[in-house]
């Protein structure tokens, strides 16, 4: 992970949102199940390109702020 920011938290992070998005992109085969009241739902779920490698570049801080000079050196990167 590249951090762009000056908070020292470089791998963390602090929202989920890009972990949520890193999943949908590239999250493993997994077979999981929905255990409800009534039934249980059992799935294979798997992200778009299964075992692709990521490369995460953070621009934003923990309070939203994205400086321009962050988000155009990760650009850059």
């Amino acid at each position: 992970m590249y951090d762009f920011t000056d908070e020292g938290t470089q791998g963390f992070d602090s929202t989920g949102h890009g972990s949520h998005v890193a999943g949908i992109a590239a999250g493993n085969i997994e077979d999981n199940a929905l255990v409800g009241h009534t039934i249980t739902l059992s799935r294979t779920v798997a992200g778009v390109a299964p075992h692709a490698n990521l490369i995460t570049y953070k621009a934003c801080t923990l309070n939203k702020q994205c400086p321009g000079s962050a988000l155009l050196a990760a650009i850059d990167q």
